[in-house]
């Protein structure tokens, strides 16, 4: 099956020149498209020095992560690619990936639309009930064994589905992602598994902003897709509980809270 990486770069140009040698020592035939979503000259031009034999593909603005990964995945369904890996750019990968067990369970189950990696933070593919993401899953979708979310960070998608389920939410801009794609699918009948593949490490640290776009973002897709009464109460009942859990955390909830039920989208600047 043909098949190619996308990263999306912003931010740390250390991290991202890491990850793109690492995927080289693993797998060198492999193709990498790199999404600059950084339009300084700076970043553009170190890019350009360092990667000149992979794709890279240079943003005007800042799409965020949902609207780096749709032009990764635009370019990938063009030219008849099966499915896109995509990683964060502060991931590091310490081994191969196994492509042998992708194309197998790929192959074998044609309704698998995304594969989650598991990383030394997402570990595996048992499905955790009474979450929040799995109690209104179970109200909205029905669903009940059904695995049911994967990690953003690392993960593979088919590039031939439905234009309606390809793509990311870019009005989201960071965080909840994949959330979404995990409903869009998983509504019109599609699965989604979660393997060990490689061996991942991810850097990331906790961002109070992440907390302002986690609340804007479920406020919006909970209006977009007309949820039910019961969900929007477990979502007042989680902030609510972040909150309790945090207090220093208010002015990022109530901005998010406030924008969201104004939906207001896009990226945020404090």
């Amino acid at each position: 099956m043909k098949s190619a990486f996308i990263v999306v770069h912003y931010g740390s140009y250390f991290n991202t020149l890491r990850l793109v040698r690492n995927i080289k020592k693993f797998h060198r035939k492999n193709k990498i498209i790199i999404i600059n979503n950084d339009a300084s000259k700076i970043s553009t031009r170190n890019l350009k020095k360092n990667f000149q034999k992979e794709l890279l593909v240079n943003n005007k603005k800042n799409l965020g992560y949902s609207g780096g990964l749709n032009k990764g995945i635009q370019l990938l369904k063009k030219h008849k690619f099966d499915y896109a890996i995509c990683l964060n750019n502060d991931l590091i990968l310490k081994s191969k990936i196994n492509f042998k067990t992708i194309n197998e369970e790929l192959k074998l189950n044609k309704k698998i639309a995304i594969i989650g990696f598991k990383t030394n933070q997402h570990s595996n593919n048992y499905i955790k009930k009474n979450t929040f993401t799995h109690k209104v899953f179970a109200r909205e979708l029905n669903i009940n064994n059904e695995v049911y979310n994967f990690h953003g960070s690392a993960f593979l998608i088919r590039v031939n589905l439905p234009r309606s389920i390809n793509f990311f939410y870019e009005d989201l801009f960071l965080y909840c992602e994949e959330f979404y794609q995990s409903f869009k699918l998983l509504k019109k009948g599609y699965q989604i598994k979660n393997l060990n593949l490689g061996k991942l490490l991810h850097k990331s640290k906790f961002k109070k902003y992440s907390v302002y776009y986690q609340v804007r973002n479920f406020i919006l897709i909970f209006y977009k897709e007309n949820f039910s009464f019961y969900s929007w109460s477990l979502l007042f009942f989680w902030i609510f509980k972040w909150l309790l859990n945090n207090i220093t955390l208010i002015k990022f909830i109530f901005s998010g809270i406030y924008d969201g039920l104004k939906k207001k989208v896009g990226k945020k600047i404090f």
